[in-house]
């Protein structure tokens, strides 16, 4: 197919690529370099696949990074929003390898940076996890490092908090603590050795 006008397009930084067949593309500027793309020039159906081809999984592939200077994300969310885009499964898992192999997309990493910010958080192992799943990963809560001194002191400090906050309501303390702090993601061990402290240094009405 012989290309019959090359026009730049104002709204957006790409060419649109006009055949004699009344078929147009659209691709960037790089593109019409590396394949010396000029007016009066044969292309094959096989030349404009390749093309588009190469075209949509660069554009995957920076649309991708667009994405991840602004933060972490693991890889099943990123191929999940490259779907959404509109890229097809065959780009989004070629952009995804290119992404993996360059390290911008790694799971262990991002789980790993994931349980340090809910530590800073304050959340417990099995709330880690739960928030894991809905990001499509799984890890069992032996996987989970945290310093079990650190797990005591932060649920006394929620604890601590919530009976601050729930001072002029003192009816049902120890329930609503408790469920408090499960739903954080504490496990009985912590919470029972949390409320026994924090209870005893209140009038006994609390309990």
């Amino acid at each position: 197919m012989k290309v019959m006008e090359i026009r730049k397009l104002k709204s957006e930084n790409l060419y649109l690529v006009v055949f004699e067949n009344e078929r147009n593309i659209k691709i960037g500027l790089e593109m019409l370099i590396k394949y010396n793309i000029i007016e009066g020039k044969d292309l094959t159906q096989e030349d404009i696949d390749t093309i588009l081809q190469e075209y949509e999984i660069k554009s995957a592939y920076n649309y991708a990074l667009h994405l991840l200077e602004r933060k972490m994300y693991p890889e099943n969310q990123v191929r999940n929003k490259l779907l959404k885009k509109g890229f097809n499964e065959m780009v989004v898992e070629k952009t995804i390898s290119k992404l993996k192999e360059y390290g911008f997309v790694n799971d262990e990493e991002y789980i790993k940076k994931y349980i340090e910010y809910s530590i800073t958080k304050k959340f417990g192992s099995s709330r880690i996890i739960t928030n894991l799943k809905q990001k499509g990963l799984y890890i069992k809560e032996k996987d989970i490092d945290i310093n079990s001194e650190t797990l005591y002191e932060n649920a006394k400090l929620l604890a601590l908090k919530k009976l601050n906050i729930m001072a002029k309501d003192k009816k049902n303390v120890k329930q609503k603590l408790y469920n408090y702090l499960v739903y954080r993601g504490y496990d009985n061990e912590v919470i029972f050795k949390v409320l026994k402290e924090i209870l005893n240094e209140y009038d006994g009405d609390l309990l």
